[in-house]
């Protein structure tokens, strides 16, 4: 019941920027990619998504290779916030796993979408019905829902075309809305509004005749009239078109005065707006029609939204029962050879023909822009074929094209006719072709852009969805059902590119070879080289499509098609581009645009271009036959030296404190450097931000760089792009990845025989295993490293290493070696005057200090000496850290408001930098204050953030703190099933990677929660367990932690004596720590113990001291326990007043912060009292409240009168 009233209690809201909410509260859906996930999921609402196409949805294509791991890092955190009570490994009931994709659960009243629709649909029957009033109240509802632009913050290609179909629709619902005001004779409400917007939407017709008609019946015809005047000149002036025959209708009646006009309400059955999917066949014409459109292709799949688009844009011209507005009657279908623009406009004729659109005619005319055999068709020429088809003599057809384009234009007013015009040129080969009435519609393919024809509606084809290419194979192959869909099937489209062309190709093959499996036909597509003859059959190939596209090509382009194949990333920009071609960047990006244009790259993001995968293959092809070896190789290293200097450029950005190498940020010389002129400083980085992220959208191509030259035996260049992009990799990503670009850079260093450089990567590669939780590699790398610098005597180097070893240390529990190394790596920083260095070490040092008998009060100054030397040298990043280890500070003194107040600051300095796994560390904090401060769910939200960065970043150490302080506040607030599943996560993951802190502080805080659920031996098992890891790591906080528990495990085995030995040396290491948090929690286990000993003055004064100290440190949670405690020491002694006041105080407090269980601790107190003070029945009342709390949280009922 619980897992069903939380999905109930969930909303989704799509009609603005996405968000969710559980009750009252908003939900953190996290990350914009995150974000479009669930966009995707929540338009297909507790429907079946694919895995591949939420891929293709979010990503666009060709998707990166990391999408599939991505989707699922997306998923998990989804479910993280939408299903937080789901135990692990259990099948979530909100986004479920099935079939091969997921499906997002949405109650009834769940999603605003479905409200919306839900209020149309009544509005829009009511009104069928002759409810006026009542449509109008319904879709007024319907349009309240909206809160902005829909999907607003989040973006794809798919995103983007559901943004403005959803948009669409609102605008269709909104013209109904006011169509029924006026059938209500609301005409001077709505005239006003409507001048609005028409001003906002200009070329929506049905605005205008509706504002039309709202002037006319406010008695003001001459505005009307005005409109319209207004209106016929916008269309002529920026489509080139008169107004259509609905508002052209509506004019001629003002003009007369027609009396109709003046009638408001009509017959329900003339009310209805017929939609645009659905148009009635017209009446039969006189006229004998004219049919030439190509044979349907039978086996045509998918391409239903691309369908939809041409419906909307032509289909309101060819009849005229379908009135309403338009802003075109020209759509335009552009794309790559072979992906299918032919076969969509054959199908799409068909499908007008069969709804009765366009019944006069259909005209077809092959232009040949692109024949194999052929010249492209003379427009003068194709008029002439089609004035012969519309009964033109040839005697009678003019010499000239613009007259007969004038006569052609003649022929077809008035007639319903649709003319597709395929594999267009360009603009010009179309132009004189375009009909000149609304009555007829115009559809053009063609590789290239057409972007100069006016009013064009334009469709950019892409390559199939995975289900619309499996969905082909299935149709041409011929195969078993079961094989089309299968592993094999998926690879083999993958391999065609999802190009529809090569797909089909490929489906031919396997009809044509009965022996074939479709799995062996992928393995000889993934394992030839020459992929592309595979896709050949008969005549038709797909290398002779991508070369006809190719063959006008002017010589640099072909040039450029060819050479930017050599680059081995995903994707480029135009400043790679310029160092790949040896050209400025300003001509670069000339010569991507106008291979944008013919279609032979894509642009998947604004400002970077890649190529389908097919295409590169071919491209790549040219290379090797058109250009020679040594003029290959000089590109890939221009590209190389480019991505040297940019990516140093980035470090030197982040990291300015660190020495360039040898050539940073300006060309090299020598045999190791062949830029010229285009490897000058390549990108403009001012700031962190800018630098991450330009680090992160290369960050593929830097591995793909570095993997070319390993390959090419560039180690100086290896080494160099290793070192870069480390400093993006340390907080951004701790993937197989980044480890692999350091492996690649040090073995590099080795063929160099290069100490110093060896040591370099030896210790990145250390701090990258560090993030992985893997210390004890971390250490075998900063040791060779330290080995090799003292060998070396380079003192910067061995400082370095004995910094990376101090945080190793600290990761493993060593807190005196840790010390020790950060201790020596100052001296030798000082040595050197390395102030940056020092302010490091301090820091360090700082950490470490806290872990240390006597050395607490020295790691707040180390902190503040830290801060200094930061703010000295302008790291605002360094200063971030030092704002979140003071705030630590600030946590373990008792300081909760000033502990937020640095790690606010820390917040702020880490998005100034761009730095996730700061942000993350400082919501850590933000999270730890908040709760001691009585703000439990605003620490839930803080942990929640830095749960999922972790776990993006693949940050596994970060993951176990965040997943224990997730656990801690759970239980701590009565959620105990979700809270010890937290903890049990985080204890499992912090024993894997060896992480003994966070693995003694999970078994204490599972202590205290089986201790809180009455499952004493198992709590005290635990409890005994992180003392020993506390003590075995010298962790003096957590062992005084562990010791309270054990105080509180001998208070509810009845053994007071022992709760009060465990208590003083829990009070003991509390204050010698000067951590007054844990002294009051001290403090009340000796007062509990005191009045189990019947010595309630004894135990009422260690409850005031306990008061006193979580007051002055303003602990909310602290103060209730210990007034708690107060009062029932009160009450053992009679002092039954102070006892009531404390306890009601209590109650309030824990009702604040919603402590329920706190709560019921507190009633089971108050009822003791009534019973003594001679109220029976309030007592019941009191009792039977808190064992309701009890119930509903899972704690089972207890009879400890101590509580």
């Amino acid at each position: 019941m619980g897992v069903e009233r939380a999905r109930e209690s969930l909303r989704f809201e799509l009609l603005g920027p996405i968000r969710a909410w559980r009750g009252d509260r908003q939900l953190a859906l996290g990350s914009p990619r995150r974000c479009a996930v669930a966009a995707v999921l929540l338009l297909h609402a507790s429907q079946l998504v694919s895995r591949e196409r939420l891929i293709w949805a979010v990503w666009g294509e060709p998707a990166p290779a990391y999408a599939v791991n991505q989707l699922q890092k997306y998923v998990s955190g989804l479910r993280q916030v939408l299903d937080p009570g789901r135990r692990p490994r259990a099948r979530s009931e909100t986004l479920q796993w099935s079939d091969g994709g997921y499906t997002l659960s949405v109650g009834p009243h769940g999603l605003d979408l479905d409200a919306f629709q839900g209020l149309v649909t009544r509005g829009r029957t009511a009104r069928a019905e002759g409810g006026l009033e009542e449509a109008a109240d319904h879709l007024q509802e319907a349009l309240k829902l909206w809160r902005g632009p829909v999907l607003a913050n989040v973006s794809s290609l798919y995103l983007d075309g559901e943004r403005d179909r959803l948009a669409e629709w609102r605008a269709t619902v909104l013209e109904e809305r006011i169509e029924v005001d006026l059938e209500l004779g609301r005409h001077a409400d709505v005239a006003a509004e409507l001048a609005g917007l028409v001003a906002e939407f200009p070329l929506r017709e049905r605005l205008r005749a509706l504002l039309m008609l709202a002037l006319y019946r406010c008695g003001r015809q001459a505005e009307a009239l005005a409109t319209y005047d207004g209106t016929r000149r916008i269309l002529r002036d920026d489509l080139g078109v008169d107004p259509g025959p609905e508002i052209q209708k509506l004019h001629a009646r003002i003009l007369r005065s027609d009396p109709s006009l003046s009638q408001y309400a009509r017959p329900a059955q003339e009310l209805r707006r017929p939609g645009p999917p659905r148009v009635s066949p017209p009446e039969p014409r006189s006229v004998p029609g004219l049919h030439q459109l190509p044979m349907d292709i039978a086996e045509f799949v998918g391409r239903e939204a691309e369908l939809q688009q041409l419906h909307r844009s032509l289909s309101g011209l060819g009849t005229p029962s379908c009135g309403g507005d338009r802003a075109v009657s020209l759509a335009v279908i552009e794309g790559m050879a072979g992906v299918g623009k032919t076969r969509l406009a054959v199908h799409a004729a068909h499908r007008f023909v069969a709804a009765g659109l366009f019944g006069d005619m259909q005209l077809w005319a092959d232009l040949k822009g692109f024949s194999p055999s052929s010249p492209p068709a003379d427009p003068a020429d194709v008029l002439e074929d089609f004035l012969r088809l519309l009964g033109v003599p040839g005697s009678q057809i003019p010499a000239g094209a613009e007259a007969r384009a004038a006569l052609y234009r003649d022929r077809l007013t008035g007639k319903r006719a649709l003319v597709v015009l395929d594999d267009a040129v360009d603009e010009d080969h179309v132009r004189l072709m375009l009909p000149g009435t609304s009555s007829c519609a115009l559809l053009i393919t063609s590789r290239r852009m057409l972007a100069g024809l006016d009013g064009a509606h334009t469709i950019r084809l892409g390559t199939f969805s995975p289900e619309e290419a499996l969905s082909l194979v299935a149709r041409v192959s011929g195969r078993p059902d079961d094989e089309p869909g299968s592993d094999a099937a998926r690879r083999l489209v993958e391999l065609s590119g999802r190009l529809p062309l090569a797909v089909g190709l490929a489906a031919r093959r396997l009809r044509s070879r009965p022996a074939w499996k479709v799995g062996e036909l992928a393995g000889r597509l993934a394992a030839d080289k020459e992929r592309l003859q595979q896709f050949t059959i008969g005549t038709r190939a797909v290398e002779t499509a991508f070369e006809l596209s190719c063959r006008s090509l002017p010589g640099e382009l072909r040039r450029a098609f060819r050479l930017l194949a050599l680059h081995p990333g995903d994707d480029f920009t135009p400043s790679s581009a310029a160092a790949l071609l040896g050209v400025g960047r300003v001509e670069a990006e000339r010569q991507l645009e106008s291979l944008l244009d013919e279609h032979l790259l894509q642009q998947h993001t604004f400002g970077r271009y890649r190529y389908h995968d097919l295409l590169r293959l071919y491209a790549a092809g040219l290379a090797r036959t058109e250009d020679d070896e040594p003029e290959r190789r000089a590109a890939v290293r221009r590209l190389v030296d480019w991505y040297c200097l940019a990516a140093e450029a980035a470090r030197h950005t982040l990291e300015p404190w660190r020495p360039l190498p040898e050539g940073g940020r300006r060309a090299g010389s020598g045999a190791e450097c062949a830029g010229g002129e285009h490897t000058g400083l390549p990108v403009s980085l001012p700031d962190s931000v800018s630098a991450l992220d330009w680090l992160e959208q290369e960050r593929a191509n830097l591995l793909a760089v570095s993997r070319e030259a390993a390959a090419a035996a560039w180690h100086h260049a290896t080494w160099r792009l290793a070192t870069a992009a480390h400093a993006f990799l340390a907080q951004h990503s701790c993937g197989t990845d980044s480890l692999e670009g350091l492996r690649l850079g040090l073995e590099a260093a080795r063929r160099m025989s290069d100490s110093v450089r060896q040591a370099q990567i030896m210790r990145d590669l250390g701090g990258m295993y560090d993030g992985l939780g893997r210390h004890e590699e971390s250490a075998v790398q900063h040791h060779a490293a330290l080995a090799l610098s003292e060998e070396q005597g380079d003192v910067l180097g061995a400082a370095e290493a004995l910094t990376g070893l101090g945080r190793t240390s600290y990761a493993l529990g060593h807190y005196p070696q840790s010390a020790e190394q950060h201790r020596r790596a100052l001296g030798l920083f000082k040595k050197i005057a390395d102030r940056h260095g020092q302010a490091r070490s301090r820091g360090g040092l700082g950490i470490a200090n806290w872990f240390i008998p006597g050395r607490y009060r020295e790691s707040a100054q180390e902190h503040r000496w830290a801060t200094a030397l930061f703010e000295a040298t302008g790291d605002t990043r360094g200063q971030a850290h030092e704002a979140s280890n003071l705030g630590l500070a600030h946590w373990v003194f008792g300081n909760y408001t000033q502990c937020a107040r640095h790690h606010g600051r820390a917040l702020a300095l880490f998005k100034q930098n761009g730095d996730l796994r700061g942000q993350a560390i400082a919501r850590h904090g933000l999270g730890l204050a908040a709760w001691h401060l009585g703000r439990p769910d605003s620490a839930l939200d803080h942990h929640l953030y830095a749960l999922g960065v972790f776990r993006e970043l693949s940050d596994r150490r970060g993951e176990a703190i965040s997943l224990h302080r997730l656990g801690y506040v759970k239980w701590v607030t009565g959620q105990y099933h979700q809270g010890e599943e937290l903890l049990q996560q985080a204890l499992a993951l912090g024993t894997s990677i060896r992480n003994r802190q966070t693995e003694a502080w999970s078994l204490a805080s599972l202590g205290f929660l089986c201790q809180r659920l009455q499952r004493t031996e198992e709590g005290h098992e635990h409890l005994q367990k992180a003392l020993g890891s506390a003590q075995a790591i010298g962790d003096r906080h957590c062992e005084s932690n562990a010791l309270l528990g054990l105080a509180l495990t001998g208070l509810q085995t009845g053994r007071p004596d022992s709760c009060t030995e465990w208590a003083r040396q829990a009070l003991a290491h509390a204050r010698d720590l000067g951590n007054p948090h844990g002294e009051a929690w001290a403090m009340i286990a000796l007062g509990l113990a005191s009045c189990a000993r019947r010595q309630p003055h004894e135990g009422a004064a260690w409850h005031h001291e306990a008061l006193c100290l979580a007051r002055r440190t303003a602990e909310p949670f602290t103060e209730s326990t210990a007034l708690t405690g107060l009062g029932h020491a009160c009450t053992e002694l009679g002092h039954y007043d102070r006892a009531e006041r404390h306890l009601d105080t209590a109650l309030a407090i824990r009702q604040h912060i919603t402590d329920r269980h706190g709560q019921a601790d507190t009633l089971m107190a108050l009822a003791d009292l009534m019973e003594v003070t001679g109220r029976p029945q309030d007592a019941q009342s009191s009792r039977h409240h808190a064992r309701s709390i009890l119930e509903e949280i899972g704690a089972p009922a207890h009879g400890d009168p101590a509580r």
